[in-house]
């Protein structure tokens, strides 16, 4: 099954190229807005989007900080793809989350080798992070377990010692009674004598 690349890009011009070089091996999406983008990651899923940094009305950069902003959206994979090489634009986008940034114009083939590694990154990523988040339940399924188990034995040893403090009034009881019934009996006998 093919891989979803969502395109934001105010040019047509880089939209058709992105089309040109991604169509074959992709489901690709094209948009102008980052307002679009977002709309369309809220009712489709994208495995990774291609993102210019500098469009009217929003930046990719406000679109990037929106999409980090969301636990439905923080974790799809954003490739920035810019005219602007600036030091500081490139360094903010990679704050925000971005996981990579290509200057355009980009090669047919560095765009689609960069796209697969972030991609298969990405996925590695999260399969680590659901093994975690597996792990962490397991191991607390097992704490609530040993707590159970901890106690139904304190329970148990309480029973036990409500028991040995029962049987052992009883055999007080008894043993206090036999003794009563020694003193009778030597009082008996010695009014008898």
């Amino acid at each position: 099954m093919k891989k979803t690349v969502l395109a934001v890009d105010d040019s047509k011009t880089v939209l058709n190229m992105l089309d040109l070089y991604l169509k074959a091996s992709y489901h690709l999406i094209c948009t102008t807005s980052g307002d679009q983008a977002l709309q369309i990651i809220q009712k489709q899923s994208v495995d990774i989007i291609l993102l210019d940094m500098m469009m009217p009305v929003m930046s990719g950069l406000t679109v990037l900080r929106k999409l980090r902003e969301k636990e439905k959206t923080r974790d799809i994979p954003v490739l920035c793809l810019t005219g602007n090489a600036h030091k500081a634009v490139v360094m903010e986008s990679y704050q925000e989350g971005a996981q990579g940034y290509l200057l355009k114009p980009v090669a047919k083939e560095e765009l689609i080798k960069r796209i697969n590694e972030t991609i298969e990154k990405q996925e590695q990523l999260l399969q680590k992070r659901k093994e975690e988040e597996k792990k962490k339940e397991e191991e607390k399924q097992a704490e609530e377990e040993r707590k159970q188990k901890e106690a139904k034995n304190v329970d148990e040893v309480l029973e036990r010692e409500e028991k040995n403090k029962t049987e052992n009034s009883v055999n007080s009881l008894l043993a206090a009674f036999e003794d009563t019934e020694s003193v009778l009996e030597s009082f008996v006998m010695t009014e008898d004598e």
